[in-house]
């Protein structure tokens, strides 16, 4: 099994994002570690779909997170900077071809992200 941390910091994101709970719109730790361990072919079943399917659901969920960020909603809006920080993650996200591609750009994201993290 791949690093429980860094599927952990991919749901925070989302979850962080979107102020939900977990398994709402993507935010669950699964998603991305099912994704790490159908790439690596420690995890094959064929109900989740291919590595390549999970990677593009998994990309739509952060670019998803990312637009709810910027929008601002319930006393939180971000800096002229931080935008710019998210908005220039997404081309990056889009050209990811691999969960380890993603996983820096998800922790940037928390990196931008932390002011606005719940108690």
């Amino acid at each position: 099994m791949e690093d429980y941390t860094s599927s952990m910091s991919y749901e925070i994101f989302i979850r962080r994002a979107h102020s939900c709970d977990r398994d709402r719109k993507g935010a669950s730790l699964d998603y991305f570690r099912n994704l790490q361990n159908t790439e690596s072919g420690r995890l094959k079943i064929s109900a989740l779909g291919s590595a390549a399917k999970q990677l593009a659901a998994v990309k739509g969920y952060l670019e998803k997170a990312i637009a709810a960020f910027i929008k601002p909603r319930r006393g939180r809006k971000l800096s002229p900077v931080e935008v710019q920080q998210l908005e220039a993650l997404l081309p990056r996200i889009a050209g990811s071809n691999s969960a380890a591609e993603l996983l820096p750009l998800i922790e940037q994201g928390l990196a931008v992200t932390q002011p606005y993290k719940e108690a």
